[in-house]
This record gives structure tokens, sequence and C-alpha cells, in this order.
């Protein structure tokens, strides 16, 4: 099982802002969120994250970085150490974990701090939130995109809703028909789009056979009473969108209370319940062709 979608649950690789948004509470008061932070953020070496995987099956996981310094108060780890910090994690379980390298295009240094984070640190990908302030087809992402195009490297976007404080319409999915059309040799995953197929775009991009969703954040889903996903469409449409479907738990911030393990349970059962076989279910959790190539 891969989980595509996850971050080292350390608070210092993140901006304050960030966290207390996390939360749900940007007022919440510097002593509560350092006892938030030690007790649910403090995991340095993925440890805890490791015991979440073995107990949930998962063979392996992609680590994303959040470069958040240009888009908001920087975290006290610069975006070096940062890089360091998930390369040492890396290095250390290299048949549990793979990095994606996140990068902020309006960062002067942008393409060069992405190239060292393939070459020098051996990440596999990049990772980008546009909400942060920045289009997906911003002008400094093109020599990136041409990049990981050259060696099919995967890009991961960030697509829908965010914090209060950050722009969503730098992250509407319609946003990445662009790009998507523009590098065709790029595999791109769109973030928590697996489970958002009403929206603007998703039927175009459908279409394009570099194009996948995870469904990292279909978490918010099962606290409701009766949920339903994909309701609106037809059988055949549903069975397309199942081979673009990809599994990604988002960890740490869907499981501070709740383990991983309990969550794929519910969510295998809300996919079935919703129209997926259990051929097509199993697919979903096993997304091996974005990350070996």
């Amino acid at each position: 099982m891969i989980d595509i979608h996850s971050h080292l649950a350390y608070y210092k690789i993140y901006s304050a802002s960030y966290l207390r948004g996390m939360i749900q509470n940007p007022e919440t008061t510097t002593p509560r969120l350092q006892g938030f932070l030690n007790a649910f953020l403090g995991d340095k070496d993925g440890h805890r994250h490791l015991m979440q995987m073995d107990t949930a099956g998962i063979d392996r996981s992609v680590l994303l970085i959040i470069d958040s310094s240009i888009g908001m108060e920087p975290p006290e780890l610069d975006i070096e150490d940062i890089y360091r910090l998930h390369s040492a994690v890396q290095k250390k379980h290299p048949d549990r974990f793979i990095v994606f390298a996140g990068v902020d295009p309006r960062r002067k240094n942008c393409y060069e701090l992405f190239v060292k984070g393939i070459e020098f640190y051996g990440f596999r990908g990049l990772k980008l939130y546009p909400p942060m302030g920045f289009a997906m087809d911003h002008p400094s992402l093109e020599n990136i995109y041409e990049y990981c195009q050259r060696h099919r490297l995967p890009v991961l976007i960030h697509t829908g809703d965010s914090l209060d404080i950050l722009d969503k319409n730098f992250s509407k999915v319609k946003n990445a028909i662009r790009v998507a059309e523009r590098y065709p040799g790029i595999p791109f995953i769109l973030a928590h789009a697996g489970y958002q197929l009403k929206e603007p775009g998703m039927s175009e991009l459908l279409g394009y056979p570099n194009v996948y969703f995870d469904i990292a954040g279909i978490q918010v889903l099962l606290g409701q009473k009766d949920p339903v996903a994909f309701d609106h469409l037809d059988k055949e449409t549903l069975i397309q969108f199942s081979r673009k479907m990809v599994f990604g738990t988002d960890w740490p911030l869907f499981n501070l209370m709740t383990p991983i393990s309990e969550h794929i349970i519910h969510i295998e059962c809300l996919l079935k319940k919703n129209g997926l076989s259990e051929e097509q279910v199993k697919n979903v959790f096993h997304s091996d062709h974005l990350i070996y190539k």
C-alpha cells in the first residue's frame, strides 16, 4: 500500500500561522499552541509515523515538503534545514519514505533549490502549494516543470480548500489544465481532488493521461451521517475516475486522535458504498506506478 500524500509531523518545519490555522483557532495563545505542538507534532525522525504505517499496512509514504517561508511567516527552520531534515529521515528509512521537494516559485533560487533537492538530497518529486499566493503556471516554474518532464518526476499540487488566511483562487482544480496540457510527460497528482469530482475542470482533466487525483482529505466525509462522494456520476464515468484516484492520508492532519488504520477501514467502506468495486478500491491504494520509475 502506498500513501502518496503525507507530511513530517514536526512543528519546526511549519509556519506558526499555518499551525494555528491547522487547529482552526487563529487566536490560540503561545503556551496553548506549544502544548499542542509538543503532544502531536514532535515526530522529528518519523518514528511515530512509521508505527502508524506498520499498523495500517502501508508500505511506503511520500513526505511532502511545504515551502511556507514566502507566503506566510517563516517557520523555525529555514528551507535548507527543512530539506536536510527530510533527507535524513529518507536516508534512515529508504524503503519506507520518499520525499517530494517543496518550493515556492517566488523564491529567488527556486530552481537551484529544487534541483539540489533532487540531485543532492535524493528527493523524488515536486510539491507545490499554490494558495500560498502563486499560480500553477507561474513563470518561475517553467524551468522546474521542464526538469521534471525530462526526468519523469511526479508533481503533486494542492487543490481545493486551504486555510482561511490563504488564497484559494490559486488552488482551483481547473487551473491545472494549463500545466497538464503543456507538460504531458509529467505525472501530475492533484491533491484532494479525488473526492471532489463535481469541481469545474474535473471532467476535462479526466481526459489527460498524465493526471491523477489523490483522495487525501476524504476523511472529512467520514463524520457525515450519510456521506456521498460520487452520487452524480454514471457507472462508466466513475470507473474512469477510479483509475485515476490514488490514496493519501495527509498525515498528521487527520490523525491527531484517530489512527490511520481506522481511517483506512472507513475509507474503503465509503468508496465501496459509493460504487467502486473491490478491485477498483485496491487500485486506489496501490499507486506504485507514480513513485517507481
